[in-house]
């Protein structure tokens, strides 16, 4: 989106209308706490939070002070506690410049780090051992699931993920232990864009290998009886043949005995013994 840099003057007698167009923009996007319109003194001009606008001084945030240094694109800050609306956030905002290039002030998105948490728990919910964090390429952590309150808000420059951001990477996979959880993990990680975000996913090897092994055991439950049923079905068929041998020649005995020997159209079969008897040979 961009922003027209005017006067505050010209942006207070435009208040409401700005507050109901801003309110246009937020409606049905439940990740939008809030948009707002900030003069170059941090002085709230126009939000759709409240009409009228809240007054409040923002100029000691940290995302006003970047902009106001003019050091230009948009800045993503770190979880926050709203002094208006009394919950956590963070901000991706861009400075607005006047005509003569001078500072305007800021146009700030207020955006909800529980609806990224409660997205990531969703993703996970099937997946034991999975962690999603967004953060910072800084190290500073916006959003983590599952949620860890004692754990870092940043994470330290010796992590697995940091090191290779640090280095440049816009995206990669590394194996390392978890400066969070303290669990072997394998990491794969991007870079959001342009925005000096990132995104990480990591699984715990050690579920992995749990997980292996119990899929394994279901494949051996399954599979073991039909393998010692080939087997034995093996073996039955391997001696069949020798065991065939027997009935044959009692099968021959019978015919010497019946009539002298077994005359040119009679044969004697394998098949023609039943529970070990030898039966008269027929005619095929």
């Amino acid at each position: 989106m961009r922003w027209t840099a005017t006067r505050p003057a010209s942006i207070e007698l435009r208040e409401e209308g700005l507050h109901n167009q801003f309110r246009a923009m937020s409606y049905g996007k439940p990740q939008i706490q809030s948009i707002w319109f900030i003069a170059e003194d941090g002085r709230p001009l126009a939000t759709d939070f409240a009409f009228p606008t809240p007054v409040a001084d923002l100029s000691g945030r940290e995302y006003f002070k970047w902009h106001r240094a003019q050091r230009g694109g948009v800045y993503v800050t770190e979880t926050l506690f709203g002094i208006v609306s009394k919950s956590h956030f963070f901000d991706m905002s861009r400075g607005r410049r006047h005509p003569d290039g001078s500072f305007a002030g800021v146009a700030s998105v207020s955006l909800r780090p529980a609806y990224f948490e409660q997205f990531h728990a969703d993703l996970a919910a099937n997946e034991p051992g999975l962690a999603i964090a967004l953060f910072r390429n800084d190290g500073a952590v916006i959003s983590r699931w599952p949620p860890s309150p004692s754990g870092p808000r940043r994470l330290a420059a010796s992590a697995p993920v940091m090191s290779q951001v640090a280095a440049g990477a816009l995206q990669g996979d590394v194996r390392g232990v978890s400066t969070v959880d303290g669990r072997q993990r394998h990491f794969k990680f991007s870079r959001l864009g342009d925005y000096p975000l990132y995104i990480a996913t990591s699984m715990d090897e050690g579920e992995v290998t749990a997980r292996w092994l119990r899929e394994l055991g279901v494949l051996a439950a399954i599979g073991v009886p039909a393998v010692l049923g080939l087997y034995f079905a093996a073996r039955l068929a391997i001696r069949w043949p020798a065991d065939g041998q027997a009935p044959a020649a009692s099968c021959r005995s019978a015919c010497s005995i019946a009539s002298g020997g077994c005359p040119p159209w009679m044969r004697c079969r394998s098949s023609m013994i039943i529970d070990g008897t030898a039966l008269m040979p027929r005619r095929w």
